[in-house]
């Protein structure tokens, strides 16, 4: 799997020390729109926060920014989703695999999450 992932004592030092992971979970239909989704990970305090993304799909192999991309459902108030709390990382981790099916292997630091969606677009764009 190479470097690109955090694993065991590499994820959990990340959470740990403040870090945001994230995991990129592909793409999905709402309503006819193409979207993807991934999850964010971080420590507030002595809580952990996962946000569950979901945007439009608006990318291509020249626009990756999928931090800029809109989300499906926002408050216009909000910048982020309302997050889920969990007392612990474990817990935090656990239901991101049991809601979303996150792999515990494919966690990554913030930013690299495009390059996932990067090799995603690439994927899909062979296929056609």
């Amino acid at each position: 799997m190479g470097m690109r992932y955090l694993q065991g004592m590499h994820l959990d030092y990340a959470i740990s020390a403040g870090k945001t992971v994230e995991q990129f979970l592909g793409a999905f239909e709402r309503d006819g729109d193409q979207a993807i989704r991934y999850l964010t990970i971080r420590k507030q305090g002595e809580r952990f926060w996962l946000h569950n993304h979901e945007v439009y799909d608006e990318g291509s192999e020249d626009y990756l920014d999928l931090y800029a991309f809109e989300y499906l459902e926002m408050p216009e108030d909000r910048f982020e989703p309302f997050p889920t709390e969990f007392n612990t990382m474990e817990d935090a981790l656990r239901y991101a695999s049991a809601e979303f099916g996150a792999d515990s292997r494919r966690w990554v630091n913030k930013g690299v999450v495009q390059d996932e969606y990067s090799d995603f677009i690439r994927s899909r764009n062979q296929a056609l």
